[in-house]
């Protein structure tokens, strides 16, 4: 999973830490996922935290997957208060990345880039 290494929040504009966690099977083919990414200013001082933590169901044939309404991300401060917890909005989907495959879809005709 990728994110970008800047993002702007109730802080301010902060540079994002890659993430790290974990994940446990829920069904058969649904998993509960909380992962840590760690803040910090542009003068590296720890800011604070951003914890994801989703439920995803995967899709049959294994190659995509869709968060649901459960899922959340927390931000919190440096001393570890929460400043903010974002529920709702569009649902996470991710796809399968494989050799020669990133996962992106086909480009429609209307939004093609011309040839070189």
């Amino acid at each position: 999973m990728g994110v970008p290494t800047t993002q702007a929040g109730p802080q301010g504009v902060t540079f994002v830490s890659a993430e790290a966690g974990t994940w446990e099977s829920i069904g058969e083919r649904s998993a509960h996922f909380t992962a840590v990414q760690l803040l910090s200013d542009a003068n590296g001082v720890f800011t604070g935290t951003v914890t994801i933590d989703a439920y995803q169901t995967v899709s049959e044939d294994g190659q995509t997957f869709v968060s649901d309404e459960r899922s959340s991300v927390t931000i919190r401060d440096a001393q570890n208060n929460v400043i903010d917890v974002i529920r709702g909005g569009p649902p996470a989907i991710g796809t399968r990345m494989a050799v020669g495959a990133p996962g992106f879809p086909e480009p429609s005709p209307a939004t093609a880039s011309p040839a070189p």
